[in-house]
C-alpha cells in the first residue's frame, strides 16, 4: 500500500500509512518485550535449565534492538517506493557494519565487559534508524515535524514509562511458573492502560472501540 500510493502520487495517505505501521509496529512489539524483559530470569531457566552467562543482557539487547524494527520496516518500505535507495543503502550499510571494528576496539583495548561490546549492537542500530529518518522523509515529501509528533513523541514516552518498572522490579529466577504468568499477563496489561491512555489520540481510540462494537456484535449474531 505504501508503494501503491507513493506511485499514484496520493502522498498523504502514503504519510498516513508510514506513520500508523511505525506507532502501531511498536505498540504491538512492545507488548511483546515488556513482559519478557520483566521475567526473563525464570523464561531462560524454564527454557534452557542451565543458563549460560550474561544470556540474560544479551536477550534484553535484542528485545531493545526489536523495538526499532516496526521503525525501520516503514523507512525501509518508503525509500524502496521511491526507488532512490543508493544513498540510503550507503548510509545504512556502513554504519550498520560499524559494528564490528567498534566491538573489536572495545575489546582489544578496552578489555570492556561483554555486556558493553553487545550493547554497542543497539547503539549502532539506534544510530542507523536516526540516519533512516533523516534520508528518507524528504524523499517521501513527509516533514520531520510531522514524524516527530506523530510517531517519536508517543513512542519515546510510552518506552520510558513502560521501562521505569523494568529497572524498579524484576521477577525471581525461582519464581514458579503460575506466577511468571500472572506477572507476566499483570504487566501486559498495565502495558496496554499506557498505550491506551498516552499512545493514542481521541479518534484513534474512538476507531479501537467501534471495530471492537463490531466484533461482539458479529459474535453475539453467531
Amino acid at each position: 500500500q505504501i508503494v501503491k500510493n507513493y506511485a499514484n502520487s496520493e502522498f498523504h495517505y502514503m504519510h498516513t500509512l508510514v506513520l500508523a505501521s511505525s506507532k502501531y509496529g511498536f505498540f504491538l512489539t512492545l507488548l511483546l518485550v515488556c513482559p519478557i524483559m520483566l521475567c526473563i530470569q525464570p523464561i531462560l531457566k524454564f527454557w534452557l535449565g542451565e543458563v549460560p552467562e550474561h544470556t540474560d543482557t544479551f536477550v534484553r539487547v535484542i528485545l531493545l534492538v526489536s523495538l526499532l524494527w516496526p521503525l525501520r520496516g516503514a523507512m525501509i518500505d518508503s525509500i524502496h517506493a521511491t526507488g532512490n535507495i543508493k544513498k540510503f543503502q550507503l548510509y545504512e550499510g556502513s554504519t550498520l557494519l560499524l559494528t564490528v571494528p567498534i566491538a573489536y576496539i572495545l575489546l582489544k583495548f578496552w578489555h570492556v565487559e561483554a555486556e558493553i561490546v553487545f550493547f554497542t549492537y543497539f547503539i549502532v542500530e539506534f544510530i542507523t534508524q536516526i540516519l533512516r529518518i533523516w534520508i528518507v522523509l524528504p524523499q517521501i515529501k513527509m516533514s520531520y515535524l510531522l514524524y516527530i509528533k506523530k510517531v517519536l513523541q508517543p513512542v519515546i514516552l510510552l518506552f520510558i514509562v513502560t521501562f521505569v518498572p523494568l529497572f524498579e522490579f524484576e521477577v525471581s529466577v525461582d519464581e514458579s511458573i503460575g506466577k511468571v504468568l500472572l506477572y507476566a499477563i499483570s504487566f501486559t496489561l498495565y502495558v496496554l492502560l499506557c498505550i491506551w491512555f498516552l499512545g493514542l489520540h481521541r479518534t484513534e481510540k474512538m476507531k479501537v472501540i467501534n471495530s471492537a462494537k463490531k466484533i461482539i456484535h458479529l459474535l453475539v449474531q453467531r
